[in-house]
């Protein structure tokens, strides 16, 4: 079985038009973080490349897929030409998108 998810994940990600390389990375002052998706309504699968793209699009951004933490949260690296270390204008605009539930920065957690 691991073997098998071995190739059928790279082939997922090749598959996902957000996968391909990302010229906006490439910029000197770009913003780039990971962070964790959820998106409105959607079915608990892991994110259709053309729905991935028209977000991104439509925010102004690139969006990297990374993985599913589950079937309902998704880690993207998010970069977009906006010259803020913090991503907080690429972020507003992702939340903006009623097609987005929620947009979480991805970092580690720490138990008390």
């Amino acid at each position: 079985m691991g073997g098998r998810r071995a190739l059928l994940v790279p082939i997922f990600c090749a598959s996902l038009a957000a996968c391909r390389a990302d010229p906006i990375a490439q910029l000197p002052d770009a913003c780039r973080i990971q962070v964790i998706v959820a998106f409105a309504g959607a079915a608990p699968t892991a994110p259709d490349p053309n729905f991935v793209e028209a977000v991104a699009t439509a925010s102004h951004v690139h969006l990297t897929y990374v993985r599913s933490v589950n079937p309902e949260l998704h880690v993207f690296v998010v970069t977009s030409a906006d010259a803020d270390r913090d991503c907080s204008r690429s972020l507003a605009r992702l939340r903006g998108d009623a097609r987005i539930r929620s947009v979480d920065i991805d970092q580690r957690r720490v138990h008390h």
